[in-house]
């Protein structure tokens, strides 16, 4: 999860001037679909915390996965900055659960060396987008960047269906002040 959020959002980068071609843009604002994506990360970040690690990543790469399709399948370019932003507000989801799980699962002297593989991920998403990126570009023209992208999420998706736990631990407010009291 950790690596697709920013392969997602930067797996356009190396087709940009395929997309402006293709939209009838400019160069500089074909990246307003990655800008887009990066910039409404930040949104769902806070709602693993309520409602739940895995809650938010499955509906984060379900999310993502949707808007992969709708981003290849966008007939403007007004589109499709929209499905970006959408895919943006669920791509930060992504990022986010990652250290959240790594502190619900180890003890504090254990996560700096789960972060630090957390974080090769996360730093490394964006770099691997763009030599893949690249390729497909070239080969299946810029609509293909997204369905790689939705393609690989929509595996990763399967498997955490199946195999990614809740780690949030919920206490229950009420018991714990009326079992203070007693």
């Amino acid at each position: 999860m950790a690596f697709l959020g920013p392969f997602n959002a930067a797996a356009i980068n190396p087709s940009l001037v395929l997309l402006s071609k293709a939209m009838d843009v400019s160069s500089k604002t074909a990246a307003y679909s990655t800008t887009t994506c990066i910039i409404i990360g930040g949104l769902s970040n806070p709602c693993t915390n309520v409602y739940g690690r895995r809650p938010i990543a499955l509906l984060s790469m379900l999310t993502t996965v949707i808007g992969g399709i709708d981003s290849a399948c966008s007939p403007n370019f007004a589109t499709l900055v929209g499905t970006r932003a959408i895919c943006g507000v669920e791509m930060g989801g992504m990022m986010s659960v990652g250290t959240a799980v790594v502190n619900d699962m180890f003890f504090l002297h254990e996560r700096g060396e789960k972060t630090g593989i957390y974080s090769i991920f996360v730093t490394n998403g964006a770099h691997i987008a763009a030599i893949i990126g690249g390729y497909t570009g070239q080969a299946g023209g810029w609509q293909w960047n997204y369905w790689v992208g939705a393609i690989i999420t929509g595996i990763a998706l399967l498997f955490a269906i199946f195999f990614f736990p809740e780690t949030l631990f919920r206490r229950d407010a009420v018991a714990l002040v009326t079992k203070r009291h007693e």
